[in-house]
């Protein structure tokens, strides 16, 4: 049971270090928007351009990404295919759950570990962007990476977190964790039925 309490407060905290992530994340979209949106203004009033835009846009994009998906993958908030997964027993779902989120670590860990190797083929070759600003590849690669890497270690963390509250048979905790609890398995059958639902109102 110690070792389930451990497992909620680390799941906790990883939460609130995502939620920080998603925030700065937001920050730079933002940012990102306003660069883009300044550009147009000044194209469109004074016919002139706001040099290398299109690439500091692009940057805010990626980094962006890479600092969402941590929060993405903790809160369940992906994409998920439960049409048949709902008909399967409760045992089974968080198997498979416990699986999944396995063979995305080591998804995760192929991508960041390339990810890196570039970033630092990057800054080996001081390679820069083909772009006017002739920034050097390795800093938003390294940003990049960094971002990618804390989602890694939360992909590494949420199996462990499963695994230990399965050992403690605290199926609720490991329901929660895997995005499989009452409320969401609730939520999905809903829908299902409000699709089946339409379709049949559609046919008559």
């Amino acid at each position: 049971m110690e070792k389930t309490n451990q497992a909620e407060r680390a799941l906790e905290a990883l939460k609130s270090a995502t939620n920080a992530a998603l925030l700065l994340g937001g920050i730079v979209l933002l940012s990102t928007v306003a660069i883009i949106l300044a550009e147009v203004a000044v194209r469109k009033l004074f016919n002139a351009t706001i040099q290398g835009v299109d690439e500091i846009a692009g940057y805010g994009m990626a980094l962006s990404f890479a600092l969402a998906l941590p929060n993405t993958i903790v809160r369940h908030t992906h994409i998920r295919v439960d049409v048949v997964y709902q008909f399967f027993t409760r045992k089974l779902q968080i198997f498979l759950g416990v699986v999944t989120l396995i063979v995305f670590a080591a998804y995760m860990s192929t991508l960041v570990y390339y990810c890196a190797m570039l970033a630092l083929d990057s800054y080996e070759s001081s390679v820069r962007s083909s772009g006017l600003l002739g920034v050097p590849l390795y800093i938003p690669q390294t940003l990049w990476v960094i971002g990618l890497a804390f989602a890694l270690i939360v992909s590494i963390a949420m199996p462990l977190c499963a695994l230990i509250a399965a050992a403690s048979r605290n199926w609720a905790f490991v329901d929660h964790l895997i995005g499989r609890g009452e409320k969401e398995a609730d939520a999905s059958m809903e829908e299902i039925e409000d699709v089946l639902k339409d379709a049949k109102g559609r046919s008559s």
